[in-house]
This record gives C-alpha cells, structure tokens and sequence, in this order.
C-alpha cells in the first residue's frame, strides 16, 4: 500500500520552502517597480492644479483677454 505520509527529504523541504520565499519577493518587487498608473495620477493632478489657478485667478484672466481684444479691434480700426 502506498504511504502518503511520506517522509519528506529535509533538503527537498528546503528548498521548496526558499523557491516560495523567492517567488514571494519576487512578487513584492514586480508590484513594487510596475509604474505604469503613475503617469495617469500625475495627469490628474495637473489637470486639478491648473483648473484651481483658473478658478483663483478667473477675474485677472478675464481682464487680460479682454484688454487684448481690446487692443486689437482698435488696431484693426486703425487700418
């Protein structure tokens, strides 16, 4: 009849146990490298500051397009 508790070579044991360990970091070190999502975070962010400035300095922006359709409808006038 075949045992299947089986007296495992403490060698083997170890070495199944090392390969696991190795598996396991490198696991933890290919999650840790993978970057890809960091260039939509940083988009994100981007595009959040630049719509914070918009909203801060709105009246300002407002007045310098306007002083320079300003300037150009009387440069054209001139013509």
């Amino acid at each position: 009849m075949f045992n299947m508790k089986a007296e495992v070579n403490p060698l083997v044991e170890n070495c199944f146990k090392q390969e696991k360990i190795r598996i396991r970091e490198e696991k933890a070190t290919g999650l840790a490298m993978d970057n890809r999502g960091i260039g939509v975070v940083e988009i994100v962010l981007i595009l959040v500051v630049l719509v914070a400035l918009v909203i801060i300095f709105k009246d300002k922006i407002m007045e310098i397009i306007n002083n320079a359709f300003g300037s150009i409808s009387q440069g054209t006038n001139s013509l």
